[in-house]
């Protein structure tokens, strides 16, 4: 699997005076080669060029055309950084994790596993779908520093509800320093006033986060994205986008389509349809699942993790809370008990429906009902609609005279029935009373530390515990609030603008924000983190779906709750036979959430809808036939679900340490830092020194104006004040930075925190590394005299790399090559560095080496040894890429038989049911899947040629000469 070419793919040259990496070379017809390359060096990295061998001068950089120059620095040090550059900007090339773990978190060994299965894969693709409150997103970031450290990170894209927008951007800035522009409404307004409307917004900002709403809402995204291609795209709650037939799902399958990496994130990555689940892992492999009504484990095998509390918690028990429940049973009030025996009692004829997934009749009685265990208000608003619809129907001529008489009869029933709720509703509301009581038992008045969530599936019920609150504590709401940052109750629903739902997320989660009672729906209860500073959750209707209350519940107790999580249940209790059962649906709910938190860890798996609105159409229909709670919500089934075996097969591996080191010579970053800016001041005496904190780690930088050019692209909030950076290398330090900086954020400032993680990916770091590279010219390599290898000895240290077709590295080695007579030594890195003591520092005499023109005579016969042992090393390691191309192979071949036996299936089908003669449109739809699968075949092969068909020309790097004297 090698070729051969004028300037072989991955050959590195100069044009125009840029260092470019050559990808391919082809000849043209009016003479001369087409070199297309990829740009290495600062000004052009990462951008795609085609140069014309008889246009521009393009120069081969040779590893014979080194310089050997002295360095006259103490101890070397300029050629200690510059080598530390050098193995800094060393892609890895196995599957060990050599960089997330250092991140700003607390580390287990669970967090590494996605990134380590993602890693193992041919294609980088993995679905986390662990349990709620396990710390996703840190694991995303784990996977994304790992991408990025190998160079297949550069463009990145991040599509996530609006409502975590900023949170998502904030945590892989502060954590990991990964900078996502948050393209929000907002973001986008920026945007447009900051480019020209015909320019590509995703070609200028190459890391991105924006909502799949966005997307889906606007046509001009979905063009920018299919002209796009990224080296990652994340979806987070992929489960919105399982539906292949939707919208959101056929625009998922774009992105997954532009992409060579991808990760899925979910806490519910399936609705119990093997159809919308094979969606999602064949966006990660294409070629994973042939009939998505029908596959085994093997088909989906390595693609997901899926972890719950159970899993992890002999690792990170400590970052959990043992959470307290309890039900507050509130006495309906004698009107109340009224309207509950009314409603069990109201018959309609045109008001019922079918429950869509499992056609069965739900009253509209029972949804009545639903709404007036959320307030006697809602249930109001309800009738009130109903009445409006009714209305406009009756206005309709063409009805015909029997429906129009139904719709007269249930007008009457709803406008008896209206009367009856407004005296309720303009008497003392039960419910709402016993919250009072319960925030009165907590120490809750607005005014203290003391913060809650109060959950509802109605706004109109929510309007009423603000007015409430507002009345019982005096406290300002953001209703009568100028500047609603201010106000102590704020609501949260889905018909916010984003930019508000992300606002009132972020004041929250400060602990000066004067925000102490947070009045949301469910779309709070999906990803959002609540846990900062608050401890207490009231559900004061309960959601007829365990999916939605496990949610609610996983808003405080989650990973990182530093209290108890208190979740208190307000609970309607009747005296009338009719309602008991009918409020003993609720009581069963909760108590099966939290069974199954305790046992299962996952809700779903109860019901096994997997789906919340399937669950509350299902509770629906139950009630509406007259069920008892028992028989709608059963016990656990014995008997397995399809997509439960499959879930169930290797999705939970056991956390394995599979971390890794690279090289370094400097005991850590700190150090290194340190002697980079002595370097860079040596080099311009007029550079100011960052000022170092005398003890702690730490240090505070102004960044000149090359520094700061480079900032352009990371996001607002992460920018200092004066351009001082205040950075700091201790984890432990940054991670109180960033609990410190929520509890310091005063009205309208940012939480996000003013010290940062001084670490490889930070763009001081990498502005430093190009500096202390920059220190030795092109073709220029140190020339070093080390007495502890012994004198007369000179070893070469050489940097191999093999790419493949596609430029990416697939074996990257450094080694030193001794030239000993009669037969020459090539010993590792390591090795070198224990002969040498170059990583603790040699004594720099200064004096010029003696060998000097020995060393560079035998230059050319160190680059045979080095060219014949990397290419040596490369066949051992193509022997082991070739198994497991082999082994994919195997897979593929069996997907592609099964889709050509499932497209041979459906073509029996059609001719038995039209006697032979399929219509067209079926024949014509047949023959397109059989096209598209032997397209997948040739876009396959040519990818794997590609990706694992290595070059027969190394790329070599003479890196330094070591001399003993």
């Amino acid at each position: 699997m090698t070729i051969e070419a004028v300037l072989a793919p991955g050959a590195r040259v100069v044009v125009r005076d840029e260092e470019w990496l050559v990808r391919s070379s082809l000849p043209v017809g009016t003479g001369g080669y087409a070199v297309r390359a990829v740009g290495m060096s600062e000004l052009v990295r990462n951008q795609e060029r085609s140069f014309l061998t008889v246009l521009d001068d393009i120069q081969e950089m040779r590893p014979e055309d080194t310089e050997l120059v002295a360095d006259q620095s103490p101890q070397y040090r300029r050629s200690r950084l510059y080598l530390e550059s050098l193995l800094r900007r060393t892609p890895p090339t196995d599957d060990k994790v050599y960089l997330g773990h250092q991140a700003a978190l607390n580390f287990a060994r669970y967090q590494l596993v996605p990134a380590h299965r993602a890693l193992a894969a041919l294609r980088p693709a993995v679905g986390i779908f662990d349990g709620v409150g396990i710390g996703k997103t840190l694991e995303v970031g784990i996977i994304l520093s790992e991408l990025i450290k190998r160079g297949r990170g550069e463009r990145i894209l991040v599509v996530a509800l609006k409502s975590i927008l900023a949170q998502f951007q904030q945590e892989l800035w502060s954590r990991f320093c990964i900078p996502l522009v948050r393209l929000d409404t907002e973001g986008l307004q920026r945007v447009r006033a900051k480019i020209p409307a015909n320019k590509n917004p995703f070609y200028y900002f190459p890391k991105a986060i924006i909502s799949i709403d966005t997307l889906k809402n606007d046509g001009r995204y979905r063009t920018y994205l299919e002209q796009c291609h990224w080296d990652v795209i994340c979806i987070d709650e992929c489960h919105h986008v399982a539906n292949a037939d939707a919208q959101r799902g056929r625009l998922a399958s774009l992105l997954a389509r532009h992409c060579d990496s991808l990760i899925l994130t979910s806490a519910t990555p399936h609705n119990g349809k093997p159809e919308g689940f094979a969606n999602l892992m064949n966006m990660l492999e294409p070629t994973a699942v042939a009939d998505p009504t029908n596959y085994t484990k093997d088909e989906i095998r390595g693609l997901f993790v899926r972890r719950f509390k159970m899993d992890i918690e002999d690792e990170v028990g400590q970052h959990f809370r043992e959470r307290k429940t309890e039900i507050r049973y509130v006495h309906a009030a004698d009107t109340e008990e009224k309207i509950l025996s009314r409603i069990k009692g109201l018959k309609f004829h045109t008001l019922n429906r079918k429950s869509p997934g499992q056609n069965k009749d739900i009253l509209f009685s029972t949804t009545l009902l639903k709404a007036f265990l959320s307030s006697p208000h809602a249930c109001l608003e309800t009738v009130e609609n109903r009445l409006q619809s009714i209305g406009n129907r009756l206005a309709d001529t063409k009805i015909s005279q029997t429906i129009k008489c139904d719709l007269e009869n249930d007008q009457q029933v709803l406008d008896m029935f209206k009367g009856q709720l407004d005296f309720v509703v303009g008497g003392e509301f039960a419910k709402l009373k016993e919250l009072g009581v319960y925030l009165d038992s907590i120490g809750w008045n607005g005014k203290g530390e003391r913060r809650v969530i109060v959950f509802s599936e109605r706004i109109r019920t929510l309007e009423l515990l603000r007015e409430f609150l507002k009345v019982k504590y005096g406290v300002k709401s953001d209703e009568e609030e100028k500047d609603k940052s201010k106000a102590a109750v704020r609501l949260f629903h889905a018909g916010l603008p984003d930019t508000e739902q992300m606002q009132i997320v972020e004041d929250f989660g400060k602990q000066d924000s004067p925000v102490r009672i947070l009045l949301a729906t469910d779309v709070a209860s999906e990803g959002v983190n609540l846990h900062f500073f608050c401890n207490h959750l009231v559900h004061f209707d309960i959601p007829w779906s365990l999916i939605t209350l496990e949610q609610r519940n996983g808003r405080i107790d989650r990973y990182g709750q530093d209290h108890t999580p208190h979740i208190a249940y307000l609970v309607m209790k009747a005296k009338t036979d009719d309602a008991k059962d009918d409020l003993a649906i609720l009581v069963r709910l909760i108590v099966k959430e939290e069974m199954a938190h305790k046992n299962l860890g996952d809700a779903a798996t109860i019901l096994r809808l997997y789906d919340a609105k399937q669950e509350e159409e299902h509770i629906e229909a139950g009630l509406s036939a007259g069920q008892k709670p028992e028989q709608i919500v059963p016990d656990i089934p014995e008997d397995q679900g399809f997509l439960d075996l499959l879930m169930g097969s290797d999705a939970a591996p056991p956390a394995e340490d599979c971390r890794g080191q690279m090289p370094t010579l400097f005991a850590d970053d700190l150090v290194f830092v340190r002697a980079a800016f002595d370097e860079v001041k040596a080099a311009e005496p007029d550079f100011e020194l960052p000022d170092f904190h005398p003890t702690l780690p730490s240090f505070t930088f102004t960044a000149p104006d090359d520094l700061w050019h480079r900032c352009q692209y990371l996001p607002r909030e992460s920018l200092p004040k004066g351009r001082d950076f205040l950075l700091n290398t201790d984890r432990a330090k940054v991670l109180q930075a960033i609990a410190d900086a929520r509890k310091r954020a005063k009205q309208g400032e940012s939480s996000w925190p003013r010290e940062q993680l001084l670490w490889e990916l930070h763009p001081v770091m990498q502005w430093l590394l190009d500096k202390v590279m920059c220190r030795f010219l092109r073709h220029e390599a140190p020339l070093i005299v080390a007495s502890k290898l012994g004198k007369g000895q000179a070893a070469y240290l050489f940097q191999g790399v093999l790419s493949n077709r596609r430029s990416q590295p697939v074996v990257v080695e450094w080694f030193a090559v001794h030239l000993i007579r009669p037969a020459n030594r090539v010993a590792s890195f390591e090795t070198l560095l224990n002969e040498t003591g170059f990583d603790t520092g040699i004594v720099n005499t200064g004096q010029a080496s003696k060998l000097a023109d020995v060393v560079r005579g035998r230059l050319a016969e160190a680059i045979k040894a080095a060219r014949d042992y990397i290419q040596l090393h490369g066949e051992v390691r193509l022997v082991r890429l070739r198994e497991r191309v082999d082994e994919d192979r195997l897979r593929f071949e069996s997907w592609h038989q099964r889709s050509l036996d499932q497209i041979a299936k459906l073509r029996t089908h059609y001719e038995v049911s039209y006697k032979g003669r399929i219509p067209r449109h079926l024949d014509e739809s047949l023959q397109r899947r059989k096209r598209g699968v032997e397209d997948r075949r040739q876009q396959r092969d040519r990818w794997l040629s590609d990706t694992f068909t290595v070059i027969g020309t190394p790329y070599l790097k003479l890196a330094a000469v070591f001399v003993g004297e």
